[in-house]
């Protein structure tokens, strides 16, 4: 009887609980890419300490200044209430910041990419948070590849370093799995000036992790494509699938896997390769049912 006993609640201590991830964002007419973009930065717990800690100055700081500091407010805002946010400051001081996101159609704010606002605002966060001795937004998001480039007519070398802050996931008819995806981006063709030819060539890129993977890994699924037919942008539908655990062990440089190498486990390899396989075999799957069919059936 006891255990059916109705239990008391503290009402009081329960509406001042603080959301753990956060309350909704409001749609301010075509601002869905934005407020997905801000929710996935508020759960980042290491750089709402960083933000909430900001202030003003300490350099030039402009626009890029503002928007760091709307990006504090609007965090200090959610993790406050218990109802929906309209999130009009930051959106004002994002357009002034990078009119892009202001473009209009027939008097409509147009809606626009997820991936290039966030990039955007990752850039920005890093002009002001990463001007100190630290530099959390790298920390936190930041991966360090090496590019080699090599001209097969004047069979020179070259490397190019940098950090990246997106991992790409190219998608083509073979691309069955994220790691697929990955590893097909790591392969870019460049043209480059050649000192020996004296004139631009085509140089064949690849790019290798150098410094391990920062504490968050964004990885942007590359589903648009330009159509020369329509002249116009088109959506790539296929499914990528992906695993819980990602292992970026074959897209490190040989340093890199040597330090890798005592830590991983037979289990986790044998995992990945059996997903993988799993996917291959759901594509050849499809393609013998797709050629079972009756021309009338494909029609």
């Amino acid at each position: 009887a006891a255990a059916d006993a109705p239990m008391d609640v503290d009402e009081d201590a329960a509406a001042a609980e603080t959301p753990v991830h956060g309350t909704g964002l409001a749609n301010l007419g075509n601002t869905c890419y934005m407020n997905s973009c801000l929710q996935c930065l508020y759960s980042v717990p290491q750089l709402r300490a960083d933000l909430a800690g900001y202030a003003a100055g300490g350099g030039p700081g402009g626009v890029a200044d503002r928007l760091t500091l709307a990006t504090r407010e609007l965090f200090g805002r959610m993790a406050d209430s218990k109802q929906p946010i309209a999130p009009t400051a930051f959106l004002q001081t994002l357009r002034l910041k990078y009119p892009q996101f202001a473009q209009q159609q027939n008097g409509m704010f147009m809606q626009q990419d997820a991936e290039e606002c966030w990039t955007q605002l990752l850039y920005s966060l890093r002009e002001r948070l990463d001007a100190a001795e630290r530099a959390p937004v790298k920390e936190l998001f930041g991966l360090d590849m090496k590019a080699t480039l090599k001209c097969e007519e004047s069979e020179e070398e070259k490397v190019e370093e940098q950090c990246v802050y997106t991992m790409k996931c190219n998608i083509t008819k073979e691309v069955n799995h994220l790691h697929e995806g990955l590893k097909l981006s790591l392969v870019d063709d460049r043209e480059k000036h050649s000192e020996k030819l004296g004139r631009t060539a085509v140089f064949k890129g690849t790019s290798q992790i150098t410094n391990g993977l920062p504490e968050y890994l964004t990885v942007q699924q590359v589903r648009f494509l330009y159509r020369r037919d329509t002249q116009q942008k088109a959506k790539i539908l296929r499914m990528v699938k992906f695993s819980q655990n990602l292992d970026v062990y074959d897209f490190c440089d040989e340093a890199l896997k040597a330090k890798l190498a005592p830590f991983r486990k037979a289990e986790d390899v044998e995992e990945l390769k059996a997903e993988l396989s799993d996917a291959e075999y759901e594509d050849s799957k499809k393609a013998r049912r797709a050629a079972r069919r009756s021309p009338a059936e494909t029609r």
